[in-house]
This record gives C-alpha cells, sequence and structure tokens, in this order.
C-alpha cells in the first residue's frame, strides 16, 4: 500500500490489544476535490490476526472493513465511498477492530 501527496494521515495509534499492531485514519482528496477516508493498518505481531472496522466522515465517505486475516509484516487499507469533499465542520474517524475489541480515532 503506497499514499501520496493526496493523502493526509493522523500518526500511526498503537492498539490497546497489541503493541506490535499499528493503524491511522487517513483522508484523500483529489484534484476534483473529491474524498475518501481510509483505516490503514500495519502489523509486526507474529502470528496473523482477525482484523475489522469501518471509517466515517462529516461529508458522507464511509465504509465497512470486512473481518479478514491480517498477516505479519503486512500492511493493509480499508476504504470509505468516494464522494464529494466539504470542508464545512469538517471530521474524519477510524474504528479498528482487533481481535474483537475496537479502537476509534476521531479526528
Amino acid at each position: 500500500m503506497s499514499t501520496n501527496a493526496n493523502w493526509t494521515c493522523t500518526p500511526y495509534y498503537t492498539h490497546s490489544v497489541s503493541d506490535y499492531v499499528k493503524f491511522k485514519a487517513c483522508e484523500v482528496i483529489n484534484a476534483n476535490k473529491d474524498a475518501q477516508v481510509v483505516l490503514v493498518v500495519q502489523s509486526t505481531a507474529s502470528a496473523a490476526l482477525s482484523i475489522g472496522g469501518s471509517v466515517d466522515s462529516s461529508y458522507g465517505s464511509r465504509g465497512t472493513c470486512t473481518i479478514s486475516a491480517l498477516n505479519p509484516g503486512f500492511t493493509r487499507g480499508c476504504y470509505g465511498s468516494t464522494v464529494p469533499w466539504s470542508g464545512t465542520n469538517w471530521w474524519i474517524s477510524a474504528t479498528f477492530t482487533l481481535n474483537g475489541v475496537p479502537d476509534t480515532i476521531v479526528v
């Protein structure tokens, strides 16, 4: 998974379940002012993990992250829908669920 200048992200946060799993919330805005929110998850754990979650925004980009396995050493993204961006009363959120335990970032 790679990013470019269209991405703005929070720092990585460590999930409360494991010091070896980090996540962040990102927003991607293109030249047409279309945007989507993204949950990015990174694992340095020694075993596969069960992950899931959701993303949401004040301007309507949202999505559900299907429960799946994340293998050691991998980074994965869960993308919300692409919608027209609005900076009015702006916020984004990402909830990352690791082995059934949710943690949330709201910015």
